[in-house]
């Protein structure tokens, strides 16, 4: 009821000036990593980056 009286519903307070950026695939990524479905090469491949660089950047062996 304060939201509708204030005009929220309609238009934002203020602008959102931040950046975002989205987890979820790298979530799914390490999670199927981890849990043995794929390989580490085949998760590079995803991620489209080379199998020494995604190893070196999310440190694995």
């Amino acid at each position: 009821m304060v939201f509708n009286q204030l005009g929220f519903r309609v238009t934002e307070p203020v602008d959102y000036e931040g950046v975002e950026h989205s987890n979820r695939f790298s979530q799914f990524l390490f999670r199927a990593l981890a849990e043995e479905y794929i390989s580490v090469s085949k998760a590079a491949a995803l991620k489209n980056q080379k199998l020494a660089e995604f190893r070196k950047e999310n440190r694995i062996i």
